[in-house]
């Protein structure tokens, strides 16, 4: 009995704290946090079917594809670029914190957190496809800039590629360099293999 108790007594003095205390702690912080109204940074661990697990001050937590730091038309893009997304980080506010039955944790990252780079007509940029279609492919170069800049989607049409064979290879997932060439009458982004186009 008196043994137990010194081991207690140690363990309390200088063990580690058990896995529930120190569970607790993450989430009282995590909640501090929320009351707070921190920015706090996020990483991406995996995928689901409308959003991402993803790690938040030791804990996991969720946010959907509506929640990213930024929007597509198409939420299969997120499926097409997410290998590209594993571990890199980007920044949130704690939405909600359950408790029960289990710990659940939602964050936002519809916050302010990039800078739009200046692109260059006719430089090289690297990309993501995200869509294949009859008439081309469209391509994220976010990735260009490891996402510090978050997305920048455009179209490469199919008479823009250095051969047919190629835009029949290509799919989506797949990582393309191509040059930039500018904005067409909608403001879009527009995207090249062969040096020159026509708008």
């Amino acid at each position: 009995m008196i043994w137990s108790n010194l081991k207690n007594i140690i363990k309390r003095k200088f063990g580690k704290p058990d896995k529930k205390e120190w569970l607790d702690k993450l989430v009282e912080n995590l909640e501090n946090q929320r009351v707070k109204n921190k920015n706090l940074p996020f990483k991406i661990a995996d995928i689901k079917d409308r959003g991402f697990v993803v790690k938040v001050s030791g804990l996991y937590a969720f946010i959907s594809f509506y929640h990213m730091p930024w929007k597509y038309s198409n939420i299969n893009y997120w499926t097409a670029i997410f290998p590209k997304l594993i571990g890199k980080i980007f920044y949130c506010r704690v939405y909600s914190i359950k408790k029960d039955p289990i710990l659940s944790i939602i964050i936002d990252g519809r916050i302010p957190q990039f800078k739009k780079p200046e692109l260059t007509i006719g430089k090289n940029y690297k990309g993501i496809i995200t869509e294949k279609s009859k008439y081309g492919i469209f391509i994220d170069i976010g990735y260009h800039f490891d996402w510090r800049c978050g997305s920048f989607v455009g179209l490469l049409h199919k008479s823009q590629f250095d051969s047919m064979q190629l835009f029949s290879d290509c799919s989506v997932g797949d990582e393309i360099e191509i040059l930039y060439q500018g904005l067409n009458e909608k403001g879009q982004l527009v995207f090249s293999q062969i040096g020159e186009m026509t708008l």
